[in-house]
């Protein structure tokens, strides 16, 4: 009996110690991965402190032009509030603020395009989702800057996109980052919650936009930050059509693009999902890695000619289509999916 006990203990001993090395194993996987890809954002950004974002005729990116934007500095911004907060990570963080802070429109408002830079689309008015993720980014990182939206109301309870009398869209992810946004002021907004509750019930992630439609994956990200990051509960009773949303079309770990992927597993985590699915996720995101540090470049938004501005004697586009993104993107999303993964595996 004693032999058998030792025997026993010793093969408990062998399994322990490979649990360990597992984890380890694991561990570092995450670590080497958050920071190749912080070392690539730190390579990209500008001096301004902004972070590209580029413009495309096609869906995959191909041949794509710079525009200055803060719009796309907002996300990245955000994504690496958190990233192991190294000297390096506040330094673009607050270069990134910077930039943002200093392409603010008259009335504490922001418009898609940077100053001084028509891009694409000459004129373009300050609009409700540029302002919002603009302003969240500054709040977070302790710049507050006060804003209501009220005149801007639809019928339905959310917010028209654009600030002007003429365009009257209401989208669900502007919606969601106005939801982010108000949720970081602690400002209340039952109408817009009742709106984005439906919104998740139906679970049309990608008919609900117009501006996101390139990705089913857009709004589960905006709407699951608006509760994680920003303390939004008004929503909590519904996130769970979310968690059923990205489970039932997940294969292999994967979602599709490397944009998607990120989205995807963000939001996962964003909801408090720990299944092996997650774990799963987070393998297929460091396996694309690129050995720069980077994710590619993936079609994030779009905008086509039936917004009013867009008629203009440049527009060469014979779809009527224009995609936005750039790899610093993708990369900050995938990153921020391998550190709040990282966080809940370290009991933070």
């Amino acid at each position: 009996m004693k032999a058998e006990c030792v025997f026993v203990f010793l093969l408990l001993l062998v399994l322990f110690s490979g649990c360990v090395e597992q984890q380890a194993n694991n561990r570092l996987a995450l670590e080497t991965a958050e920071a190749k890809a912080v070392a690539f954002l730190e390579e990209s950004q500008l001096p301004s402190g902004e972070f590209a974002a580029y413009a495309s005729f096609s869906k995959d990116m191909e041949n794509s032009i710079y525009n200055k934007s803060p719009f796309i500095t907002s996300f990245v911004v955000h994504s690496l509030n958190f990233a192991e907060q190294t000297e390096e990570v506040r330094g673009m963080k607050r270069k990134g603020v910077e930039f943002i802070a200093s392409q603010k429109s008259e009335g504490n408002t922001w418009n898609f395009w940077g100053l001084n830079e028509e891009g694409i689309y000459p004129k373009a008015p300050d609009d409700l989702d540029v302002t919002s993720c603009a302003v969240a980014s500054l709040k977070e990182n302790g710049k507050n800057i006060e804003i209501d939206f009220e005149e801007y109301r639809a019928e339905n309870g959310g917010y028209f996109t654009w600030m002007i009398e003429k365009e009257k869209d209401v989208d669900c992810v502007v919606n969601a980052n106005i939801l982010f946004f108000y949720g970081l002021q602690k400002r209340e907004d039952t109408k817009l919650c009742r709106y984005m509750n439906a919104l998740l019930k139906n679970q049309d992630y990608a008919d609900c936009t117009e501006y996101y439609s390139v990705s089913p994956y857009a709004f589960p990200y905006a709407i699951s930050r608006a509760f994680a990051d920003a303390d939004t509960y008004c929503i909590k009773d519904s996130l769970h059509y979310i968690q059923s949303f990205l489970l039932e079309k997940q294969e292999n770990g994967s979602w599709g693009n490397d944009l998607d992927n990120a989205l995807a597993t963000v939001s996962l985590i964003n909801i408090g999902f720990e299944g092996k699915e997650l774990d799963e996720a987070i393998a297929n995101i460091i396996n694309r890695q690129n050995p720069d540090g980077s994710w590619e470049k993936e079609a994030f938004f779009i905008w086509d000619k039936s917004v009013f501005f867009t008629d203009h004697e440049d527009y060469q586009n014979p779809n009527n289509i224009v995609y936005f993104s750039s790899e610093e993107l993708t990369t900050a999303t995938s990153l921020e999916a391998i550190a709040k993964y990282r966080n809940i595996k370290q009991g933070r």
